[in-house]
């Protein structure tokens, strides 16, 4: 055993060197490059987000709330309002503005989109301003009219950083589109989502075969030398494998009944937290943060994509993380979660398995079994995901 320690050492102090030499080679021939976006009233940074047009006028339709974090508040300015500016329109930031300006970095493009501020009830059939905006389809605007998004207005930046310059109208459909449109207009923007999806997964392969060349051709001179690293490393993993092997051999009979006593113990600990959620939740809160769903997490459920699922702390959160006796901690649903819309159907399937759920009928749950969680900083990263009954 001490054979074996030792020798593991040295390979591991030898690896290590190896993995520095490969490091500073590439690093030579491959500079770290930074791309920052500014602009907006004072030289203010706005975010930008890597999401396609399609992508954004389908995510705002469903839950234009996401975008509150990228969305910088503007108005047309008084001189637009006034007509003093030659047909032209021009807006500029506004606290209280009655549009986001949404910034889209996505393949290598920077663009600015104008769309209805989503945080604000509109009354368009009295918003004037709207229409130098955007054309309307469909109904008349009145006071219950549903307001569908079909294209976001496009501008542009002025030099001075502080206005933007209509370039293009945008679309707004008015009026309520039937269950079956509705259908037909989800499966077509499912399909052509996956199109984007492969197209662009294809493109992102190809410049990765394109460096993966480059790289190949700009490190000629340094060929010898990776060859050899590249044998010293293949020697070292063999080394690493046999001792492996020994020590997994030694270890496993232990390991096995470990692992066996470690799951009976968290499977009773488990029932333990669901007895104490159902009896004395007023208790388990004193033990628990409330969280939420960060924004991007948020988009990847709504849109299918996959991807890391964080939460992030939050007073109005719908979820509860607890910090159990044994060191781990669990996420449940708070209690008495209203089940009103899809939506949330949707966040619950994504961190438990849902049993008995019946659309439009099912209101109420009991929780079977908790999920897992781990802390990362200031966010949670779903582990495991758990498991609920509806009634």
């Amino acid at each position: 055993m001490e054979d074996n320690q030792q020798n593991w050492e040295k390979i591991s102090e030898r690896f290590s060197h190896l993995e520095k030499k490969i490091e500073e080679i590439i690093e030579q021939k491959h500079p770290k490059l930074g791309v920052e976006i500014t602009g907006g009233l004072n030289n203010e940074k706005i975010k930008s987000i890597d999401i396609s047009k399609d992508h954004l006028v389908k995510i705002y339709n469903e839950v234009p709330q996401i975008f509150s974090e990228y969305a910088h508040p503007v108005s047309l300015t008084p001189d637009t309002y006034r007509e003093k500016t030659g047909g032209e329109i021009y807006l500029e930031s506004a606290p209280n503005g009655k549009y986001w300006l949404i910034v889209t970095e996505f393949g290598k493009k920077v663009n600015y989109w104008i769309v209805p501020n989503g945080n604000i009830k509109l009354k368009i059939h009295r918003l004037l301003s709207i229409k130098k905006l955007f054309n309307f389809e469909g109904e008349e605007p009145n006071s219950t009219s549903e307001l569908i998004l079909e294209k976001p207005a496009e501008v542009s930046i002025l030099p001075s950083g502080e206005k933007w310059k209509l370039q293009e109208k945008g679309k707004i459909y008015i009026g309520f589109l039937s269950e079956k449109i509705k259908e037909e207009n989800n499966q077509a923007s499912q399909i052509k989502e996956l199109l984007g999806i492969m197209k662009e997964s294809l493109q992102k392969n190809q410049e990765m075969k394109k460096q993966i060349e480059n790289s190949l051709q700009a490190q000629k001179e340094n060929h010898s030398q990776i060859q050899y690293i590249l044998w010293e490393v293949n020697s070292l993993k063999t080394q690493l494998e046999t001792i492996e092997n020994q020590l997994t051999e030694q270890k496993k009979a232990a390991v096995y009944d470990q692992s066996h006593l470690n799951f009976r113990k968290k499977e009773e600990k488990e029932k333990n937290l669901v007895k104490l959620y159902q009896d004395n939740y007023i208790f388990l809160l004193e033990i628990a943060q409330t969280i939420e769903l960060t924004t991007e997490s948020l988009v990847n459920i709504f849109v299918e994509m996959p991807g890391k699922i964080l939460f992030q702390e939050n007073k109005k959160g719908k979820f509860l993380v607890i910090f159990w006796e044994d060191g781990r901690q669990y996420l449940v649903p708070v209690a008495k979660l209203l089940i009103n819309d899809s939506k949330i159907v949707k966040q619950l399937s994504a961190l438990f398995e849902i049993i008995n759920y019946q659309e439009g009928k099912s209101k109420s749950f009991q929780l079977v079994e908790p999920g897992e969680v781990y802390q990362r900083e200031m966010e949670w990263e779903l582990k495991t995901k758990g498991k609920i009954k509806f009634d």
